[in-house]
Order: structure tokens, then sequence, then C-alpha cells
């Protein structure tokens, strides 16, 4: 279902629930609720809920792992036929398959050591298109007039959090040890068949693509070039990525806008299969602007120390493959913005030479994230080097995968340019070499493999979703020069 579908309730809980805020709750799931839903209760308790639940739809099925509550909850519903009660563990439910339309939580979420599994369990049992409906807890003691009036809102924190938690469940992986909201990021290795463990580690931000999220007012995709940015990096050297952590910055904290930025990083961590372990949100009144906010992450993942690549065992012969970019990604954009001028001039309007996107909506397509495709090329393809092409491009970033004595020899008639980077330096003035100096030009990644194995390597790239293809091949270096494009 990936969360899109999520109703969470807030603010209506203190630390012991009165009738008040209980039937606040009970007014709010039942608005929820529509005539002839399929519904799972879970943590059903005396079964208060269930009975308003139960009014508006078909079926209900209520569970909860006390027997005690179940017998009360039995008694509380006597008068309706349309309830089947089952005890059930809320992080471990009994229905195999996915088949209820809404899915309650119940007000225990918050209370669990492991709340993760337990949204996981939630989602597994929800239909496709289905909603669950989670109650949280807001801390309603935590308060401060005086910081407000400074500019930062403790409660907006707070809700941000509660929001982002949707997100944040649908990239935990089986070493996650911790909900967000702690002190720090639990992360529990698991290294088996990793005989040499190393860790590798990396962190970037997202630049002045940023601003073109604020004129276009779309935030969502953004996390996906934060994470993109991290783990395409750390996966050059051949490593997994384990865990990522995000940080934002903002002028004022709205919640709601937040919680997109952080929808996007979970894109991104589910791409490319790390865990959203944590991050922090920092409301900073007079520093930034009230709608702008700046992105940065941090990831770290493991590889074993003998399947570190190694660009020693590169040779004259060897050859280049392109991954295809999805566009601009997170480079370059000081001078995208500056040909453009997009604070000034219309990014709204479809373009005829972006096959009718867009110039905003084109530049914040997100990065494409490459860690699965590249991780399933290495188990079966020896891979000599990797080269993440970011700011510098071409000229920068081959290179630095390149072994002293070698060169990559780049043939720029093979080089599938996105339409986007001619429009750029059409309307920008600018040269070619300069283009290949800042742009990927629509190539985000190149892998050196040996010519032997091309073939094998681009079928296990195209299996795995990337039309990747030849630019180029490895050569004795005439100089210092480690590329050449000719």
């Amino acid at each position: 279902m990936f969360w899109d579908q999520v109703a969470v309730v807030y603010d209506v809980f203190v630390n012991i629930i009165n009738r008040k805020t209980h039937k606040e709750l009970r007014q709010i799931v039942s608005a929820l609720i529509e005539p002839g839903d399929d519904v799972l209760e879970c943590a059903c308790g005396t079964g208060l809920l269930s009975v308003v639940i139960a009014q508006k739809s078909g079926r209900l099925t209520a569970t909860d792992f006390s027997k005690k509550m179940l017998k009360k909850a039995e008694k509380n519903c006597a008068a309706f036929q349309n309830i089947t009660f089952s005890k059930a563990d809320i992080t471990a439910l009994v229905f195999p398959d996915c088949s209820f339309d809404k899915v309650v939580a119940g007000n225990v979420i918050h209370l669990l050591d492991n709340p993760l599994t337990a949204l996981g369990e939630l989602n597994r049992v929800c239909k496709d298109g289905g909603m669950l409906i989670i109650p949280t807890y807001m801390n309603k003691n935590s308060k401060s007039d005086a910081y407000a009036a400074a500019g930062v809102d403790i409660t907006a924190g707070y809700k941000a959090v509660e929001l982002m938690k949707q997100h944040v469940a649908r990239t935990a992986t089986a070493g996650v040890c911790s909900d967000v909201g702690g002190f720090g990021g639990l992360f529990e290795l698991d290294l088996t068949g990793i005989s040499k463990p190393v860790l590798v580690s990396g962190t970037d931000g997202v630049g002045t693509k940023l601003k073109l999220a604020f004129l276009m007012d779309k935030h969502d995709t953004v996390g996906i070039d934060c994470v993109a940015m991290c783990v395409n990096d750390i996966v050059c050297v051949g490593a997994k990525p384990l865990l990522f952590l995000d940080y934002i910055a903002c002028g004022k904290n709205v919640p709601e806008r937040i919680a997109d930025i952080v929808k996007g990083v979970a894109d991104g961590c589910v791409q490319s299969g790390a865990a959203l372990i944590g991050g922090e949100t920092a409301e900073m009144p007079g520093f930034y602007p009230e709608d702008e906010y700046d992105l940065a992450g941090y990831s770290t993942g493991v590889v074993d120390k003998d399947k570190i690549i190694d660009n020693k065992k590169m040779a004259v012969g060897d050859v280049v493959i392109a991954l295809p970019s999805s566009g601009v990604h997170s480079n370059g954009f000081s001078l995208v913005r500056k040909v453009f001028d997009v604070e000034n001039a219309d990014i709204k309007t479809p373009v005829e030479a972006l096959g009718g996107k867009s110039v905003g909506e084109t530049l914040l397509t997100p990065t494409r994230i490459y860690v699965k495709p590249v991780l399933a090329l290495l188990d079966k393809v020896q891979v000599k080097g990797i080269s993440h092409i970011t700011g510098g491009g071409f000229y920068e970033n081959i290179p630095r995968s390149i072994p002293d004595g070698l060169c990559a020899k780049i043939k720029k008639d093979a080089v599938r340019i996105l339409p986007i980077f001619r429009l750029i330096q059409e309307k920008g003035g600018i040269s070619e070499h300069d283009m290949f100096n800042t742009f990927n030009m629509g190539v985000g990644m190149s892998i050196v493999v040996p010519a032997s194995q091309a073939d094998e390597a681009l079928a296990i790239l195209k299996a795995e979703g990337e039309d990747a293809y030849l630019i180029g091949e490895i050569v004795k270096a005439q100089g210092e020069e480690k590329i050449e494009l000719c």
C-alpha cells in the first residue's frame, strides 16, 4: 500500500485517556469508516470504539492480546452480529492475506517497544488502496509560549514527527532496533557472509536544486535526491547501504511540508534498501526565510574488505558502461538557475523540447538511485571501477575511479544526451567542454568491466531496470590526464 492512504488521528490522547478525549476519537474514526467496509481493529480493549466501527462498517474483526479485554469487548458489543473477536498481537497478526478496507490501530502504537514492526503488520493486512487509521500520542505538557514568540513552535515539531512516522516505518529493515524520536538511531549489524566487515559512510545535500522545490511548491521528491547523493557514492566502493539519517533546517516548521520532505527521503531509502533510523529538524527563524529550508543526509553501508572495488585491477581494453541519468540530478543548479533565470521566468509552462513537461518539472526530476542494480552486478561480474557522475561532470568524476597510467576514452557521440542538457547549452551559450565539466549529460554512473564480460553486465543491468550501454574503453594514458572525450 506504501502508506499513501493513511489517516493519523492527532491530539486526542493525554497520559490517561478520559471520556472527553475518547469521545473525540470515536467521532473522528467514525467519520473515516464507510458503509460496507471490511474493518480490522487491533488492540480493541473493552470495545468502546468497536461499537462505533460496527455501526458504520459491513464487517468488523476486533483483536486484542488480552483475553480479559476481549471478554469485556464481547460483552459490550453483544448487540452486534457483524463483529468477530480474535486474540492477536499487533506485532504478529494472524491474518495471512491482505483483506481489510480499513485497519484501525487502537491507542497502543506509541506504547510499544517495537512500533515499526506493528506498523509493518498493519500495512501487510490492509488492502491496496485501503486506509490505516492510527490514533497517536502528542505530549501536551511540552509547550513554551516564550519560545513560540521567538519563532520556534515545539508542538509543530511534535506533529511533524508523528506525521513522518508513517513514512519512516516503510523503510524498516531487520537491523532496525529503535523508533524515531530517541536520542540515537539503533541498528544491529548482520554480518552473515561477511568475513572482514568495513563500514563505508557518505554525506551530502541537495544544494540549490531546493530553490526549484520552493518555486514549484513541491517538496516530496527532494528527499530522494538527498538519499541518492549519499548512497550512490558509497556503492561506488561496493558497499551495501544499511542506514540513513537526514537533517532539515527551516525558517518555519510546517509539519505537513516537513512530512512531505521526509516522504521523499523514505522513498529514496526504500529504493536503496537503507533504513531511515533518525534525523533532525531544526527550526531556525531569522536564519532561513519562513518558506525555505535546507536538506542534507548521511548514510552508512558495509562491504567485505576483500570485495572492496579495487581499480588496480583495471587494464587496457576494459570497457566503460553508462547508466542513464533521470535528468540534471542534484548538481550544477547554480548554473541552471542562472541560465533559466528561474526566480523571474515562467518555469511551469509545458515545453515541447522537453516532451511537454515544464522546465520546473523537468529540473525537479529526482536523482536516479543505482544501488540495487549495481549490487546485483557485483555479485556476478568483475567490476573494476565505478564513478558517480555528480558536480564536475565527466572530467571531474570519471578519473576518480581510474588508476594512474590509464585513461578512460569516452566517445561523445555514444553518450545519450538528454534534451534538458541541449536546452541548457543552447539557452546559456555554454561550450561543450563546460557542459561535460559541469553536468552528467545523461549518464549518472559509469562502470568499468572486462570487455569479455560486457554483454553479461549489460544483460544483468537491463534485468534490473537499467538501460545501460557502452560509452568507451580503457586505454594507456598519454600523460597525466585520466579521461579523454573524443
